[in-house]
């Protein structure tokens, strides 16, 4: 995966699925363009200065990608005090959307282990 120079609350992540990481279908695996959108989810969210964990994270499937390069884009819609929103899109090389997510992230409670140590 390469992140592609980001900006505050905008993340945009690419990759080209492994040959051998397909569906049974033959098509590119979900678990893959869910990954692509979590690490873009992560890095929109916490661009903003105070770290996040994600509490949830739903993605919606809605067509099947073009074989090659699969793009995350991120954008936190919120971040308050104690949780973020953000809203993650993935398109195929070709341009055409295969997947919409949204996540949420809550800064950890005051005291709380960095997740770094």
């Amino acid at each position: 995966m390469r992140l592609v120079p980001q900006s505050a609350g905008y993340a945009r992540v690419c990759a080209a699925a492994p040959a051998d990481n397909t569906n049974f279908r033959g098509g590119t695996d979900g678990g893959f363009m869910m990954s692509l959108a979590d690490y873009a989810f992560a890095c929109s969210c916490n661009s903003l200065g105070s770290p996040r964990v994600a509490i949830q994270f739903s993605m919606n499937f809605i067509a099947a990608p073009a074989p090659g390069e699969l793009v995350a884009e991120a954008r936190t819609l919120h971040h308050g005090k104690s949780l973020s929103l953000t809203e993650i899109t993935v398109t195929d090389q070709k341009g055409k959307l295969v997947a919409r997510a949204t996540g949420t992230a809550m800064a950890p409670p005051a005291g709380a282990p960095s997740p770094r140590t």
